[in-house]
């Protein structure tokens, strides 16, 4: 059979596909040992595919394996540098009080996605914890400005 007709490319990333979701659906039932055993083997099977790395670090970090977790991410980024890998491990920071590694996160998205209201509010939020009041009074202000930018649409006149 050609590899070209498979919808995912060849039997390996197609096999790769398959245990990186078994695996998301097994960390949803909080299966960590088989979890983890299905996201090692579609690494093996792939192992420059950054979106499976991004997948077993949330994993880790669901089951508070921060250290993994946390390699996995930089694995990721060291793959394919994109401010979604950020936005995530930024979230996951602040959640385990790594608040200036957070923000950093979070200003690394921004230079991707200077006008996305949410990493804004996001990082304001985290600028209030460490005591960044003007921090997070101008990273607020500019969660408003550009959600309202987002969602407004004037009215057409004709």
């Amino acid at each position: 059979e050609d590899a070209g007709s498979r919808p995912c490319g060849s039997a390996q990333r197609c096999a790769r596909r398959a245990l990186a979701r078994r695996a998301d659906v097994r960390v949803r039932l909080k299966d960590k040992a088989g979890a983890m055993k299905d996201f090692d083997r579609a690494i093996e099977l792939e192992p420059d595919n950054a979106i499976t790395y991004v997948g077993r670090a949330i994993g880790r970090a669901e089951f508070d394996d921060r250290k993994g977790a946390l390699e996995d991410f930089e694995k990721s980024l060291q793959i394919y540098e994109n401010s979604s890998v950020y936005l995530c491990r930024a979230d996951y920071k602040a959640k385990w009080g790594d608040l200036k590694g957070a923000i950093a996160d979070y200003t690394k998205v921004l230079e991707y996605r200077p006008r996305d209201a949410n990493v804004f509010k996001e990082r304001g939020q985290v600028r209030l914890r460490v005591g960044d009041l003007a921090g997070a009074q101008s990273d607020l202000a500019n969660a408003a400005k550009y959600a309202i930018k987002e969602t407004f649409e004037p009215p057409l006149v004709f």
